[in-house]
């Protein structure tokens, strides 16, 4: 019975020490009975990462990315249709030409959006004269006014509230209202204002601009002053009451030429160059306002995508990479849909209808921001059907990011997360304030091609879809670390041998359109 006991007794401790583990034991007993904590297992060295980090380093400065932020930005609303759109297309084209990218074409297509033609308010006791911006239309209702202007008493709402109209007849007047204000403006309208002006506020979030507008055709016209221009007529209200003001204002939908630009960098590999990999970002911008556009944090991914460009023109991968720029990527994808009607589509209907047949074994989609310094790696679909394809990408991609994120002073653990294979129950959406983020990975799947999604994580992206969307609100160091780091693990991805699988995902085509 001793024995038996004993035995109990060592086989509890040894199970305790298991549980518990050898550095939580009594010195004096692990001693005695051999109990020692295993080794902990390295991960396997990653060749080239050294050499890959040097050549990072030197290649992508902030300075670098400051200036390219500058010249996206700087030339007004990259809303298709208008000139600061246009610009930043010719700008990208003569980058292409000067980093000797080769077989770059310019395709172009039609989109239709609203252009602003101009608007006034004329305060009529003085002749003062403000310009306002207009608002995203009412469905297909522009804020465009009668050709004789509008004339009205002009009144102060704040934020909309019934009680802020209190001592004015509202029947025929405009309203003057702040921006933060929800959709309150539909209470002045209720009342009878048949137009609303939204004084430019100091901060504001995309929330308060979806709001501003609705999905039917409602005749009330909204516009948007300048915070200078607003607080003075503000002031003169709180002195005078209402003021008799003329608007002027026009605009129409008009469907302009736009285009993707596409260039290559052909692959070194003669067996491996036909492996054609796609890397790719808008260059559009969206605004509330769409003659208010700067779109700063919507040119992180094309200011990376540059970048990327120029690495790879020095270092070119053994495979082929094929930089594409999308246009409209705000008006329903419109750009990366007409780069897959010409070159990528699987039903047989539309293949027929290709002008320019591509063999593309991997869509790299960049959606970047910098509020954050984190990334994650995403398969573009919540399908569980394509997880074996993908999750090799996932693995390696975390891999690569853990050897060379120190160097670029990110944190390796969370520098690039999975979001293929989330962790710790997390699923893709956790890492999407608001969860109302689609990629053009998604698009792309959908029509049949394999499409990898790197996207900014846990940046709720407050600004984008606003005229407050400007350069000095971007978090430059962390942008720089995204492109050191997203041109880094790409270096290493390209190059490696078991970048694509040795059999091919064959989505279905399932993207239709009229």
């Amino acid at each position: 019975r001793f024995g038996l006991i004993a035995l109990i007794v060592f086989g509890a401790f040894a199970f305790f020490a298991m549980a518990v583990g050898p550095d939580s034991i009594n010195p004096t007993l692990s001693a005695l009975f051999g109990l020692r904590s295993p080794d902990p297992i390295l991960p396997a060295p990653i060749p080239r990462a050294g050499s890959v980090i040097g050549r990072v380093l030197d290649a992508v400065s902030e300075a670098d990315v400051r200036q390219l932020m500058d010249r996206f930005t700087r030339q007004g609303s990259r809303v298709p249709g208008y000139p600061g759109h246009d610009e930043a297309a010719r700008f990208i084209q003569s980058e292409f030409e000067r980093l000797g990218l080769q077989d770059i074409e310019t395709e172009e297509y039609g989109v239709t959006s609203p252009i602003d033609k101009g608007g006034t308010l004329t305060v009529l006791s003085d002749g003062t004269t403000y310009n306002i911006s207009a608002v995203w239309p009412n469905l297909v209702k522009t804020s465009t006014l009668p050709n004789r202007g509008v004339t009205a008493r002009l009144v102060y709402g704040g934020n909309g509230d019934f009680g802020d109209f209190n001592g004015h007849e509202m029947t025929n007047t405009v309203a003057l209202m702040e921006f933060n204000s929800w959709n309150n403006w539909l209470n002045a309208a209720m009342l009878g204002s048949g137009q609303i002006i939204f004084i430019e506020p100091d901060s504001t979030f995309y929330t308060e601009a979806e709001q501003k507008f609705l999905q039917v055709p409602n005749s009330v016209e909204r516009f948007w002053i300048d915070k200078a221009s607003g607080r003075a007529l503000q002031a003169r209200l709180a002195r005078e009451g209402e003021l008799e003001v003329e608007l002027k204002a026009r605009m129409d939908w008009e469907k302009s030429p736009t285009s993707n630009i596409l260039g290559r960098v052909v692959g070194t590999d003669p067996e491996l160059r036909d492996q054609i990999i796609v890397i790719s970002a808008y260059y559009d911008a969206m605004s509330v306002v769409p003659a208010l556009a700067p779109g700063a944090e919507m040119s992180c991914g094309i200011v990376a995508m540059m970048k990327m460009a120029e690495y790879f023109s020095r270092y070119p991968p053994p495979r082929t990479v094929l930089f594409l720029a999308t246009s409209a990527n705000h008006l329903g994808f419109r750009g990366v849909c007409d780069f897959l009607g010409r070159h990528s589509r699987k039903e047989r209907h539309f293949a027929e209808l290709m002008t320019d047949p591509i063999d593309v074994r991997l869509f790299i989609g960049l959606d970047l921001t910098s509020q954050t310094d984190e990334i994650g790696l995403w398969n573009s679909t919540r399908n569980f059907y394509y997880q074996r394809f993908f999750t090799p990408f996932g693995k390696s991609f975390v891999r690569y990011s853990k050897a060379i994120a120190e160097s670029f002073g990110l944190d390796p653990a969370n520098s690039l997360v999975d979001g293929i294979n989330p962790t710790s129950g997390m699923t893709w959406d956790m890492y999407i304030p608001g969860k109302d983020l689609r990629t053009a990975g998604q698009v792309v799947l959908e029509a049949g091609t394999p499409a990898l999604s790197l996207v900014t994580v846990n940046d709720a992206r407050f600004r984008v879809d606003t005229p407050l969307d400007l350069p000095d609100h971007v978090n430059y160091a962390n942008l720089t670390g995204q492109v050191r780091l997203l041109t880094g693990v790409l270096d290493l991805a390209l190059n490696s041998p078991d970048l694509i699988p040795d059999y091919r995902l064959n989505p279905d085509d399932r993207m239709r359109g009229l």
